[in-house]
């Protein structure tokens, strides 16, 4: 299935990293109702995060969440943990807000060997 990307020109994280983000933006605010959706119908949590705006067969890490926490203002904190190296399929867009959520598809390049492919 497809995942949304969360992306930040300052280079992704590499496997075994944490990440911790805390979300303004009404695009990412959107990333964390569905990553807390996932979670919360038993499934895992999981985005990918690009160290540039995505494009189709570029790579990204594949993060797994810890914890997605929602605040009243709609803000959020996520924590995880990136399990993979991923290159992006077709990148798809929806817009939040006049902004865009970017999803794709991807195929696991290299993965931590504590990592399940769920």
């Amino acid at each position: 299935g497809e995942l949304p990307i969360f992306y930040m020109s300052r280079g992704e994280p590499g496997i075994g990293q944490t990440v911790r983000l805390n979300l303004f933006e009404a695009r990412y605010k959107e990333l964390a109702r569905i990553v807390a959706r996932e979670g919360a119908s038993g499934g895992v949590s999981r985005f990918i995060y690009c160290g540039n705006r995505p494009t189709s067969m570029c790579t990204g890490g594949l993060v797994i969440v810890d914890n997605c926490s929602i605040r009243a203002d709609g803000t959020a904190s996520i924590s995880g943990k990136v399990a993979a190296t991923v290159r992006l399929g077709n990148v798809g867009a929806v817009e939040v807000s006049g902004d865009s959520l970017y999803h794709a598809g991807f195929t696991i390049l290299r993965a931590s060997p504590s990592f399940n492919a769920r």
